[in-house]
């Protein structure tokens, strides 16, 4: 027990020297926020593969796929089929637009209104996110520490990601995600590799839909999961820290790739650990230490933890740069700092309750995703600017459709919100387009 808390210890003070060394390095605001809008493809490729790896993927989806089959593949490889869509349609003109966040390129493409609407919706819906991840540091270390010191485990770990954070920016979390992935990797693929040579291992049904994951569910997943790939506050910041247009588009497309690899291999681990390692507590961890012993558990625990961190320390920066930055409009990166310190502790205390983690996250989607995608990708597409508000009634029923879903836990009514609210922004900005051509509006342009 002395030997795990000083190795955990060790862990997380490794990270938190990130946030030391790079906290000189953050001079200026772009600095802080976008890495200086100086990184490499590999940089941003490994950033964007550590920020997906979430608590979702490595807590969520083995457990999922020990009670739906290998349909819970499906969570991981819709976020690749939103990357690819990404990188074929959006990319090079997101990073392009030369903006800070997602929302600053919402509002130069229409009404500033829609924008700071969108903020609120994604500042929320982010606190979310980062609770699930906070919430996944406890479950990973329940099979090395007594139950009683889990929840201080979890305060501990989530006061070093605020701290790394808020010290060096996006600086420290572009450093950290480097290694964060690199350790995650090696904890999925290696015991993966360990068991293909198992003939238990190798007994499965290969199936993309049962009668425990319809397609009903596929739509779900591919319209409120895949569609925050494809347009996501946290994919764009990685694509805007890219040094120019190409690199972010390589990277974008070398991840979507990355994901099938690791879909199959923690669904696969998932589907396998109720027989193998049955058990309470993470399924990739009971496979580990069945397979490799309690070093291995140790390694492979730490492995997890960097995959959560990765994201939380992510969705942390980016709810915090957006309120300030899009909602208060003046760009300061100590303000930023306090905002990662507040929206860190209120993750933290919603995380301490009982979190059942892919739950959470759907419903985040599915507030999130049909209200303020469908018009940015609309603007995006179409290459067009719309200077008026009419925006606002797709995003309203987008918007109270979400909320209908949420409160009915009846995922149907955020599909019909996104196409309701998609179909409605397209008509409104084909014929906003219209009668710019005759009037020759000079408030409106077709380039951006």
């Amino acid at each position: 027990m002395a030997l795990t808390a000083v190795l955990l210890i060790g862990y997380w003070a490794f990270f938190v020297s990130f946030g030391i060394i790079k906290r000189s390095q953050a001079r200026t605001y772009e600095d802080f926020t976008l890495a200086g809008r100086e990184q490499s493809t590999l940089a941003v490729w490994m950033s964007i593969l550590a920020t997906c790896i979430g608590s979702s993927v490595v807590i969520g989806l083995p457990t999922s796929a020990a009670k739906i089959g290998w349909p819970a593949f499906w969570w991981l490889a819709v976020g690749s089929i939103g990357l690819t869509l990404q990188g074929l349609l959006l990319t090079e003109k997101v990073r392009e637009s030369k903006v800070t966040t997602i929302v600053e390129l919402l509002g130069n493409l229409t009404h500033p209104s829609l924008a700071v609407i969108s903020a609120f919706v994604i500042v929320i819906s982010w606190i979310g996110i980062v609770a699930a991840q906070f919430k996944a540091m406890g479950i990973i270390v329940q099979t090395l520490l007594p139950a009683s010191r889990t929840q201080f485990f979890l305060i501990a770990s989530a006061a070093a990601t605020i701290s790394y954070t808020l010290l060096g920016g996006q600086l420290s979390v572009f450093s950290t995600d480097k290694w964060q992935l690199l350790i995650l990797l090696g904890s999925i693929f290696i015991p993966f590799l360990t068991w293909i040579g198992d003939k238990s291992f190798l007994q499965t049904d290969f199936e993309l839909l049962n009668d425990r994951f319809t397609s009903k569910n596929l739509l779900e997943y591919l319209f409120l999961t895949g569609t925050a790939y494809f347009i996501g506050p946290d994919m764009f910041s990685r694509v805007l820290c890219a040094k120019d247009p190409k690199k972010a588009r390589k990277a974008i497309f070398i991840s979507a790739a990355s994901m099938i690899p690791v879909a199959i291999a923690i669904t696969w681990l998932g589907i396998k650990a109720p027989e193998l390692a049955p058990g309470t507590g993470a399924a990739i961890l009971r496979m580990i230490e069945k397979k490799l012993g309690k070093v291995g558990l140790l390694i492979g625990t730490f492995g997890l933890l960097s995959a959560v961190v990765s994201s939380a320390d992510t969705t942390l920066l980016t709810a915090s740069t957006i309120i300030q930055n899009d909602i208060l409009k003046i760009k300061d990166k100590r303000a930023i700092q306090f905002w990662i310190v507040l929206f860190g502790s209120i993750s933290m205390f919603i995380a301490l309750g009982k979190l059942n983690i892919i739950p959470l996250l759907l419903n985040v989607y599915s507030f999130y995703v049909p209200t303020v995608v469908p018009p940015i990708a609309v603007l995006l597409i179409t290459k067009r600017k719309t200077a008026k508000p009419f925006l606002l009634i797709p995003f309203l029923a987008g918007f109270t459709l979400s909320l209908i879903a949420l409160l009915l836990n009846e995922k149907l009514y955020a599909l019909i919100g996104f196409a309701l609210n998609f179909t409605l922004s397209w008509i409104i900005v084909k014929l906003d387009w219209s009668l710019v051509k005759r009037k020759s509006s000079p408030t409106i342009t077709k380039d951006f």
